[in-house]
């Protein structure tokens, strides 16, 4: 993960303005599912077991704020970081393009033509997918585990104490799973090299 943010953040220094909007996205998802979390005990404990009359009013409409919050983050953080990657597409092609106009036929001789396309269409979808959907996505889970662990550290520390013993553990399995998916990830990249190659 530390690889892919030292590739790919330096895209998204020349759109400082659209990251602040979306990070401000991630923040309002995080502080809503903290706030979901929160709801969740005086909704069983007021509404259906005590049935007070009172809750039964405003614990459906923080109900509804909340998931507005989330909803309202979610889409600004969609459309933000969806116009950064497009834009970032737009530049990496025309580069690309310019780059290759200006290569000698022995250049093209010595590449194979599936290779060619394979970067021009595959490799600028991922990095797009890359800038859209996974760093914004670790950004916003990130964001939630640090509000949902607030939240936990509020309601009891000693809780708190073995969530975080217990985390590190936890995220063991997924480094291996991280790496192994790059590893196919590149497999795929490839073979669909290979497969195109035959146009030559």
């Amino acid at each position: 993960m530390k690889e892919l943010f030292r590739q790919y953040l330096p895209y998204l220094i020349g759109y400082k303005r659209a990251f602040v909007f979306a990070l401000l996205g991630m923040i309002a998802v995080a502080v809503g599912t903290a706030g979901t979390a929160k709801i969740i005990q005086p909704l069983l404990d007021d509404v259906f077991i005590a049935k007070s009359s009172d809750a039964l009013i405003t614990i459906p409409l923080l109900l509804v704020l909340v998931f507005s919050l989330k909803g309202i983050g979610q889409y600004i953080q969609t459309y933000y970081m969806s116009y950064i990657g497009l834009d970032v597409v737009r530049k990496l092609r025309n580069n690309l393009v310019s780059h290759l106009s200006y290569q000698d036929m022995a250049f093209f001789h010595s590449i194979h033509t599936g290779e060619i396309l394979s970067r021009i269409t595959n490799d600028i979808t991922r990095i797009q997918n890359v800038v859209t959907t996974i760093i914004p996505y670790f950004i916003r889970e990130v964001l939630i585990v640090m509000a949902l662990t607030s939240y936990v550290i509020y309601q009891s520390p000693k809780l708190a104490f073995y969530f975080l013993i217990i985390m590190p553990l936890a995220l063991y399995p997924l480094s291996l799973l991280a790496k192994k998916m790059k590893k196919y990830s590149k497999l795929s990249q490839e073979t669909t090299s290979t497969m195109t190659s035959p146009f030559d």
